[in-house]
This record gives C-alpha cells, structure tokens and sequence, in this order.
C-alpha cells in the first residue's frame, strides 16, 4: 500500500491507525509512507514495524511491515 496523503493535510497517522482499527491490511502487508523531510513521524499503530526511514531531499519515507 501506498500512503502520500498532501503533507499539509496532517492525514497520514490517521490513516494508518484506521487502516490497523479496521484490519485492512494482511499481516506482513507493506506500506510505503512518505511526508514532509521536517514533519515529525507519525505514531504508527503498534503492530506496525519500521523497516526503513530514510531522507530524499525534502520528502521523508519510510516502509513499515503490519506485523498484526
């Protein structure tokens, strides 16, 4: 899954949390996040694993596991 809500919109950890409180995603199912480079991380559902967190310039993404 892919998740680039408009970085302004502050949509992205709400997203996330509904996508985990409604079962959506298989367990192990990758998700593909991308923000702002200066927004603070999202809190990520607790069943949720960062693989990766890396920076392009000014974009943020990371990939997370849904391990639950």
């Amino acid at each position: 899954m892919f998740l680039d809500p408009p970085f302004a919109a502050g949509l992205l950890g709400e997203s996330c949390r509904l996508l985990a409180e409604r079962q959506l995603l298989a367990t192990g199912a990758l998700v593909y996040l991308e923000l702002d480079r200066a927004d603070v991380e999202p809190d990520l559902p607790d069943s949720w694993q960062v693989i990766k967190n890396k920076t392009a310039g000014k974009v943020r993404y990371m990939l997370v596991e849904a391990t639950a």
